[in-house]
């Protein structure tokens, strides 16, 4: 889920840099994720950011929030609220075992104040940045983060802290993480970004 996650991040602090900071949103991950369909790969198990915009644009996406806040249309569960929880009123108890991408609900939680089609939002644009480190700064500095994906080695799961640089292992999957910046320290260049796990 991390294409879906990672687009709605980048989609929600796009929308904050370029309306000034005068428009704070959260996109729904999980709108994303259970109803842009097969046109954005496979749900839980992997899927293509460009496509999460590209849906967006034509069918829109609703807000969400923490929780279980009423001002949103589609709560979101909190990672840490792992287990069983039978009395959460929009998702339910938690699935066991393996986690299949949920059921596109095309329904608010109750007693939200609009109805799903009324709190959907169309995103403007969607688009491919040429492969060039100048071109991903200038997009980053002008209109906020950018969604870039990378191939995952087995190193990566003991990563800490600082600059990861692959060392040993072989690949084990691909990743997709929301970019917020760059710099450069002891003459290494990196890319600054937020992972959603």
């Amino acid at each position: 889920s991390c294409w879906a996650v990672s687009s709605a991040e980048a989609m929600s602090d796009e929308i904050c840099v370029q309306s000034n900071s005068t428009i704070r949103v959260m996109i729904s991950d999980s709108d994303i994720l259970s109803c842009c369909g097969i046109s954005c790969g496979y749900g839980c198990q992997g899927g293509w950011s460009i496509e999460a915009y590209k849906w967006m644009q034509r069918e829109r996406c609703c807000y969400r929030w923490e929780n279980t806040d009423r001002r949103v249309c589609k709560p979101v569960r909190p990672s840490i609220r792992v287990g069983n929880h039978p009395n959460d009123p929009y998702y339910g108890p938690c699935p066991g075992g393996l986690w299949p991408t949920p059921k596109c609900r095309k329904t608010c939680q109750r007693k939200y104040y609009k109805s799903y089609q009324e709190d959907k939002h169309f995103a403007t644009r969607a688009y491919y940045l040429p492969n060039n480190e100048r071109s991903i700064r200038q997009e980053i500095y002008k209109n906020g983060p950018v969604v870039a994906a990378f191939r995952v080695y087995q190193d990566f799961s003991y990563y800490k802290k600082g600059i990861y640089v692959h060392k040993w292992g072989g690949q084990t999957g691909a990743h997709a993480v929301k970019v917020v910046g760059w710099g450069r320290e002891n003459a290494t260049d990196y890319w600054l970004i937020a992972n959603s796990w």
